[in-house]
C-alpha cells in the first residue's frame, strides 16, 4: 500500500520518494535539392563550365522534460550539552532529516538550418564538397534531475568543515540548455577508378552554447 503513496503518522497521505523523468522531443524538417549550371536569375553559365548540386534544409526541434526528483535535507543542530571539544558526541546535537520530492518542468525550442554543396571539378572523378549545419546535443538525464542530499551542520567550524551547508552528488538543473554548435566541413575527393578513393577534408566545429559543467558551490 506504500509503493506510490503512503499515510504518515500525522494521518496525511504523501507521495513516496521517487526519481523519474520523461523527455519528449517533437521535430520536423523541410529540405529541397537543387542543381545549377548557370548563375541564378541570369543566363550566364557558371565559371569553367562547372555544375553545382546540393540541398538546403531546416529542422525544427522542441524538447520538453518533466518528472520528479528526490531531495533529502538533513540538519545537525546543537543542544545545550554541545561540547566544541567533542563535536561528535551524540548528546551535543540533534539530527533531523526530511525527504521531499521536487518537480522538474522545462522546455527548449531550436531551429537548425543546414546546407550541402558539391561541384564536380572533373565529371565523375574529382568533386569538391562543402557543408554547414547548426546542431544540438541534449544534456543527459543526471544533469537535469534534482536528486541529492543537502546538509546543514551547526558544528561545521568545530569539524573543520567548509561552511555550514553542503550537498552530496549532483543537483541537476532542469533548465540546462543543450549544447549548440555550428559545424562546417570542406572536402576534396578523387575517384581515380570505381574501387579507389582519396580524400582531403577540413572540419570546423564552433560552439555557441558550450558543454555543461558541474560546478561546486560552498558556503
Amino acid at each position: 500500500d506504500c509503493v506510490q503513496t503512503c499515510t504518515a503518522t500525522d494521518g496525511k497521505v504523501y507521495d513516496q520518494p521517487v526519481n523519474k523523468l520523461k523527455e519528449r522531443i517533437d521535430a520536423f524538417y523541410l529540405m529541397t535539392d537543387f542543381g545549377l549550371d548557370r548563375v541564378p536569375f541570369t543566363e550566364r553559365e557558371l565559371p569553367f563550365g562547372l555544375e553545382l548540386d546540393g540541398n538546403v534544409g531546416v529542422r525544427y526541434v522542441r524538447s520538453r522534460v518533466n518528472g520528479t526528483g528526490t531531495m533529502t535535507f538533513t540538519s545537525y543542530s546543537k543542544t545545550a550539552l554541545y561540547d566544541a571539544e567533542d563535536p561528535n558526541n551524540s548528546a551535543g546535537y540533534v539530527q533531523s532529516s526530511i525527504v521531499q520530492n521536487t518537480s522538474v518542468d522545462a522546455s527548449t525550442t531550436d531551429v537548425l538550418p543546414s546546407l550541402n554543396l558539391a561541384t564536380w571539378l572533373r565529371p565523375d572523378e574529382l568533386v569538391l564538397r562543402y557543408s554547414v549545419a547548426k546542431t544540438i546535443a541534449r544534456p543527459p538525464v543526471q544533469q537535469l534531475l534534482p536528486a541529492s542530499t543537502c546538509v546543514y551542520d551547526e558544528r561545521a567550524a568545530d569539524l573543520d568543515s567548509d561552511g555550514t551547508q553542503r550537498c552530496n552528488g549532483v543537483i541537476g538543473n532542469p533548465a540546462l540548455k543543450p549544447r549548440k554548435n555550428v559545424n562546417q566541413n570542406l572536402s576534396l575527393e578523387w575517384y581515380p577508378n570505381r574501387d579507389t578513393m582519396f580524400s582531403l577534408a577540413y572540419f570546423n566545429q564552433k560552439g555557441k552554447v558550450a558543454q555543461f559543467i558541474t560546478e561546486g558551490v560552498s558556503g
